[in-house]
C-alpha cells in the first residue's frame, strides 16, 4: 500500500514505475546520511526548480510528460543545439571581416574547451550531490549557452557597415587575377599598391585595427559556451541513468550520443548555406555586389546561425527547467540502485558519503576516483581517443582537400556526409548491444577493445596519397632551369616582370602544361583573355602560353579512401557506448556525475584541447610552401610524408589507448565493486 499512496501522491501514471522496497533503507549502511541529504524522500519534496517555474509561469508537466522519453527528446535537443554552434565553419569569414590572425582564431576555437575545463568539476560536483536537481543544472547551462551566442553574434550589429573596395579590372570570378600579372617598373609598384588596398575589409588600415579588438567579445562568448555545455555533457548522462530502468541505460545514452555525435555535422551543413549569404544582405541587394562567393573579400553571414543557436537554447532551458529533480515514478528507484550496488562497497565510501557535497571534501573524493585503478585505466584511454577525435575532426576536411584536391566546402560537406551515418549509426548500435546482450561492466570493457582493435588496420588507408601536382619553383623547376639550382619561386622568365612578385597575393594558376605556380606573376602572365585565360605567360611551355585560374586538378580517388574513414568513424562511435557503461559502472552511485566531470576534464585537458595543436604541429614538419605574409599559414603539404606521419600518430596513440582498456579489463575482473 506504501508504493501505491506514492504513486498517487506523484500524481503520475507510468509504465516505468515499480514498487520500492520500503525495506531497502535498512539495507543501506550510510542510510542516515542519505535522509539527511533528503535521497529518500517523497518525489516532490525536493522540486525546487520545478516549484519556482510553476509559482512565477503556472505552468507543470503533467503525466507522460513527466517521463523517460520526453526527457530524452528534451535532452536531445539541447545536444543538437550546442553541437551546432562548435564548428570551424565561420573562423575564415571572422579573419576577414575582423582582421584576425589564424593564431587569434585558433585561440576563441579554444576558449571553449577552457571554459568546459573551468566549469565541469564544480558543476559536476554540486550537480552529483543527493537530493541536487539535475535539470536545474543543465537548464541553466543552455541559458548561458544562449547567452554566449548572443554575445558571439553581437560585433556584427555594433558594427559600421562592411565595406569593401572595387577590384580593377577584376574578372567575373571577382577574383582579381588581372591585378597580378605580370608588369614592369611603376605601373607594378602602382598596382601593389592598390591591390594590398584592396585586400583590407575596410577603407582604412585604422578601422581595420580597430576591428580586430572585437576578439575579446568572441573569445568570452566562446568562453560561455564551453562552461554552459559542461553541465548537459556530464550531468544529462547521469540523469538518464537514474530515470530509467537500469537495462534501458544504454540504449538512451546511445540516442543522446548519438545527438552529440550529429549536431556539429548538422550545424556545419546548416552553417555553410548561411556563409553563401552575403553578411548585410538586407542592405545591399544581390544585384549590387560586385563580389561573389568565390572572391577572397566575401564575408559570410556568419552571425544568423548564432541568433538561431539563442532562441533554441533558451527553449531548451524553459522546457527542461520545467522538470523536477527526479523524475517521479520512472526509475527503479534510487535507493533500490544504490542498495543493489552497495553490498560491496567499502568503508571509506561509507564515510565519505556523509560528507559528500561539501567543498572541504572535494579534494579527498577526487584522489578516491584516482585511486580507482579501473576507473583510471579508463579514463586514460578515453584521454587517447579524444586526442585523436579531435586532431581528426579539426584537419581531416583540410587533409582531403590537401591529398585529393577537393575544393574546402566539398571536403567539408563529405566529412559531414560521412560523419552523420557512421558516428550516428555506430552509437545507437554500440547501446543496442549492451543493451540486448546486458552486458556487464567487464564485458563492456572487452567490447571496446575489440572496436579497438578493429579500427587499427582501417588506418592503412591513411598511406592512400595521391603524389603532388608539379607546382613550380616548390617541386618542381621552371623551364630552362639547371636540374642542380636550388629551387625558387623567382627565376629568369619572371625577372623583368619586378623584384615586386613575391609581395603579391596568393592565386594561383594552372599551366596548360599542368604545373602550377604561385600566382600570374610568377608565372609571367601578361594579359588575361576571357572566361578566366590568363595569355602571354612567359614561364609556361606550350604552344600558346596561357594559364587558369587556380592549382591544377589532381586525378586522385578518394572513394577508397573514404570508405575506409567511415569505417574508422563508425568503429569509434560504436565503442562510445560501452566505455560510457563501464565508466559510469567502475564507481560507486554516488560518485558517478563527479567521476564523468573529472573525466571530461582529463580527456579535454589532456586529450581534445592538445591534440588539434599537437596534430598541428606534425603536419607543419611536412609543409612545403609557406605565406609568411598571411599569417604563416601553410599552402602546400608534402603529400607523401603528411600521410605517414599522420599515420604513424594515429597508430601509436590507438595502441596506448588499446593498452590502457586492456588493463582496465583485468582491473575490473578483480574489482570489489558489483560487475553490473
Amino acid at each position: 500500500m506504501a508504493a501505491i499512496s506514492k504513486q498517487e501522491r506523484t500524481g503520475v501514471d507510468n509504465e516505468c514505475f515499480q514498487e520500492t522496497d520500503m525495506d531497502v533503507e535498512k539495507k543501506l549502511p550510510f542510510n542516515s546520511c542519505l535522509k539527511d541529504a533528503e535521497m529518500i524522500s517523497d518525489p516532490q519534496s525536493n522540486n525546487n526548480t520545478s516549484d519556482k517555474l510553476h509559482r512565477v509561469l503556472g505552468i507543470r508537466l503533467h503525466g507522460s510528460l513527466l517521463g523517460p522519453k520526453w526527457l530524452l527528446t528534451f535532452l536531445c535537443m539541447a545536444a543538437l543545439v550546442q553541437g551546432m554552434i562548435f564548428t570551424n565553419v565561420v573562423i575564415s569569414s571572422l579573419e576577414k571581416r575582423f582582421g584576425l590572425q589564424s593564431t587569434t582564431s585558433g585561440i576563441i576555437a579554444g576558449a571553449y574547451d577552457m571554459g568546459s575545463l573551468i566549469a565541469v568539476i564544480p558543476v559536476t560536483y554540486f550537480g552529483g550531490r543527493p537530493g541536487a536537481s539535475k535539470p536545474k543544472y543543465i537548464a541553466w547551462g543552455m541559458f548561458i549557452v544562449g547567452t554566449g551566442s548572443l554575445i558571439f553574434s553581437s560585433p556584427h550589429f555594433i558594427t559600421d557597415k562592411y565595406i569593401y573596395s572595387l577590384e580593377i579590372n577584376s574578372t567575373k570570378s571577382g577574383k582579381g587575377y588581372s591585378d597580378v600579372l605580370c608588369h614592369s617598373g611603376e605601373e607594378e609598384e602602382s598596382l601593389v599598391n592598390t591591390t594590398f588596398s584592396n585586400l583590407l575589409p575596410g577603407s582604412f588600415e585604422s578601422e581595420f585595427i580597430d576591428l580586430s579588438l572585437y576578439k575579446y567579445v568572441f573569445l568570452l562568448g566562446q568562453l560561455l559556451h564551453g562552461i554552459g555545455s559542461a553541465a548537459l555533457i556530464t550531468l544529462g548522462t547521469t540523469l538518464l541513468d537514474g530515470s530509467v530502468k537500469k537495462s534501458s541505460v544504454p540504449l538512451y545514452i546511445g540516442i543522446l550520443n548519438a545527438c552529440f555525435v550529429i549536431g556539429p555535422a548538422f550545424g556545419f551543413l546548416v552553417g555553410g548555406q548561411f556563409l553563401n549569404v552575403f553578411t548585410e544582405f538586407y542592405l545591399v541587394s544581390v544585384e549590387h555586389l560586385n563580389i561573389d562567393t568565390a572572391s577572397p573579400k566575401w564575408v559570410g553571414a556568419w552571425w544568423i546561425g548564432f541568433l538561431l543557436i539563442v532562441v533554441m537554447s533558451y527553449l531548451c532551458a524553459f522546457l527542461i527547467g520545467l522538470y523536477p529533480a527526479r523524475i517521479p515514478g520512472c526509475e527503479e528507484s534510487e535507493v533500490n540502485k544504490l542498495a543493489s550496488e552497495s553490498s560491496s562497497i567499502s568503508d571509506e565510501f561509507v564515510v565519505n558519503t556523509c560528507d559528500f557535497g561539501k567543498i572541504s571534501e572535494l579534494p579527498r573524493a577526487i584522489l578516491y576516483l584516482l585511486s580507482n585503478a579501473t576507473y583510471a585505466c579508463i579514463s586514460l584511454g578515453a584521454t587517447m581517443d579524444g586526442f585523436l577525435l579531435a586532431a581528426l575532426a579539426a584537419f581531416m576536411p583540410k587533409y582531403m582537400e590537401s591529398q585529393f584536391g577537393l575544393t574546402p566546402g566539398y571536403a567539408a560537406i563529405l566529412i559531414g556526409i560521412l560523419i552523420v551515418p557512421a558516428g550516428a549509426g555506430g552509437s545507437l548500435l554500440g547501446g543496442f548491444i549492451v543493451k540486448f546482450y546486458e552486458f556487464t561492466r567487464t564485458q563492456s570493457i572487452a567490447m571496446y577493445i575489440v572496436c579497438q582493435l578493429a579500427i587499427l588496420p582501417l588506418y592503412l588507408g591513411f598511406l592512400l596519397y595521391c603524389p603532388n601536382p608539379p607546382f613550380a619553383g616548390v617541386n618542381s623547376a621552371y623551364p630552362h632551369v639547371p636540374y642542380n639550382e636550388q629551387l625558387s619561386l623567382s627565376a629568369g622568365c619572371n625577372t623583368n616582370c619586378s623584384a615586386n612578385c613575391d609581395v603579391l597575393s596568393y592565386m594561383p594558376v594552372c599551366g596548360e602544361n599542368g604545373v602550377s605556380y604561385f600566382n600570374p606573376c610568377y608565372a609571367g602572365c601578361k594579359s588575361n583573355g576571357t572566361n578566366g585565360i590568363l595569355r602571354d605567360c612567359l614561364c609556361i611551355d606550350g604552344p600558346e602560353s596561357i594559364a587558369l585560374e587556380g592549382v591544377c586538378p589532381s586525378n586522385c580517388n578518394y572513394l577508397p579512401f573514404s570508405a575506409l574513414f567511415f569505417f574508422q568513424i563508425f568503429f569509434t562511435f560504436l565503442a562510445t557506448m560501452p566505455g560510457l557503461v563501464a565508466s559510469l559502472r567502475s564507481v560507486e552511485p554516488l560518485y558517478r556525475s563527479l567521476s564523468l566531470g573529472l573525466q571530461t576534464i582529463l580527456v579535454r585537458g589532456f586529450g581534445t584541447v592538445p591534440g588539434p595543436i599537437i596534430f598541428g604541429l606534425i603536419l607543419d614538419k611536412s609543409c612545403l610552401l609557406w605565406n609568411d605574409r598571411d599569417s604563416g599559414n601553410c599552402l602546400l603539404y608534402d603529400n607523401y610524408w603528411s600521410s605517414r606521419l599522420i599515420f604513424g600518430v594515429l597508430i601509436i596513440w590507438r595502441l596506448v589507448g588499446a593498452i590502457f582498456f586492456i588493463f582496465a579489463y583485468f582491473q575490473s575482473k578483480k574489482s570489489k565493486l558489483a560487475d553490473s
